[in-house]
Formats: structure tokens, sequence, C-alpha cells
């Protein structure tokens, strides 16, 4: 398993605490603060683990899920939102993403979700 993050978010405040937060749990951390360079990034980078806000200007929420999806076919996503999904959208953001995170959440609870997310299957 690849032990690349890759954050999107426009929340430059969100996305530097994260950044900070996961670099403790693995070097290998990279923020996107716009759109346009979540898709620059993802030509290259390869990644395992992408927290992506679902609320960045130029972003669909289910298409940015199936952008990174295609870049990184292996990755596990966290979509994050601070808006109320409806039922469609969230039903298919479920089905494609690795979990849904509701914002505002504790720095902590991002490590915790990255370890899980990131430790090879027991067995």
């Amino acid at each position: 398993m690849d032990n690349k993050i890759l954050i999107v978010t426009d929340d430059p405040l969100l996305g530097f605490g994260m950044s900070r937060t996961l670099e403790k749990y693995t070097p290998q951390v990279r923020l996107a603060v716009n759109w346009s360079e979540a898709l620059s990034d993802m030509s290259y980078y390869l990644c395992g683990l992408c927290f992506l806000d679902l609320d960045m200007a130029g972003a669909d929420g289910l298409e940015a899920v199936r952008k990174v999806r295609e870049a990184s076919p292996g990755a596990k996503i966290v979509a994050m939102t601070s808006f109320p999904l409806g039922d469609e959208m969230k039903r298919q953001l479920e089905d494609c993403a690795y979990m849904l995170l509701s914002k505002p959440f504790d720095l902590i609870q991002i490590k915790l979700i990255a370890k899980q997310a990131l430790e090879p299957a027991n067995g």
C-alpha cells in the first residue's frame, strides 16, 4: 500500500493543519490548495489516501471523487464537506469513497483515519 497522502482543500488553515498533523505519520504528504492544482498533482502523484474537500470552487463533488479514483485507482478517498448532502449524493459518494467526513472535525481524527486507511490489512 502506498503511504502517500494527497490533501485537496482550498481552505489554507485547514490544509496547513492537516498537512502538519499527517506529516508526523508519513513524510509523503502533498497539499493542493485549489482544484486545478489538484488535477496537476494527480497527473504524477499516485496516492494511497486522499482527503478531498467537496466544497471547493471549480470542483463538482462526485466528479472530483471520480477524477481522484482515475488518477490513483487504489486510493482511499475521504470526502470532506461542511454542507448537508442529499440522499442520492450521499449514496453515490458512499459507493466510491472510503469515508464521508463532516466539517468541522478534529485533526487527531484525521491522523486516526490515515493510520487506519494506510495500515496493511491484518491477516
